[in-house]
């Protein structure tokens, strides 16, 4: 379940051009994939898909917006071990969390799990596979400055996350509009 970020395709071109000239390989998010998770349901069996949407159409929250555009990389501190690039939001975080706070509230109420983590909002734009020079990429990375992009949360999709031969795609099944 996440909140869909709008194309924003200056995140991926930059990351492709960053790895250009590295031994390292990256997946690269298709911008079409961009959004935030607020909760991962892991696999689910289809009759649970009703008490999904039961807890997310009862979802309450107010349109609002965030400013992203902060580079930064998963796990930390290592940056050897960096297994993801991503852009952070600069702003909107209480607003984020609270969504979160809520979307989890209602996922538990239903007797689903939640992960104890605590909840990082982010962009995934690269999954880092392997290679040499990992470090080199995530300086790289962290030394970008993007332009501010300015983001409206009007909706959350339960997405269908599908593997296919050209990579995941991340299909909405359906969507909760802020009130």
């Amino acid at each position: 379940m996440g909140i869909p970020i709008p194309d924003v395709d200056i995140y991926s071109h930059r990351l492709h051009s960053l790895v250009d000239d590295l031994e390292v390989r990256v997946t690269i998010t298709k911008i079409e994939n961009y959004h935030f998770t607020t909760h991962f349901f892991g696999d689910i069996e289809i009759p649970e898909i009703e008490n999904i949407l039961n807890s997310i159409d009862i979802l309450n929250f107010e349109e609002f917006t965030f400013e992203l555009g902060r580079p930064d990389y998963l796990p930390q501190p290592n940056k050897k071990k960096a297994r993801v690039v991503y852009i952070a939001p600069i702003s909107g975080l209480s607003e984020l969390n609270r969504l979160h706070k809520t979307t989890r509230e209602n996922v538990m109420k239903m007797g689903f799990q939640v992960s104890s983590r605590k909840f990082l909002p982010h962009l995934t734009v690269g999954r880092i596979r392997q290679g040499r020079e990992v470090i080199k990429l995530v300086d790289r990375w962290l030394e970008q400055e993007f332009e501010t992009k300015i983001v409206t949360v009007n909706k959350i999709h339960l997405y269908e996350s599908e593997i296919t031969r050209s990579g995941r795609m991340y299909n909405p099944l359906h969507t909760v509009y802020a009130k």
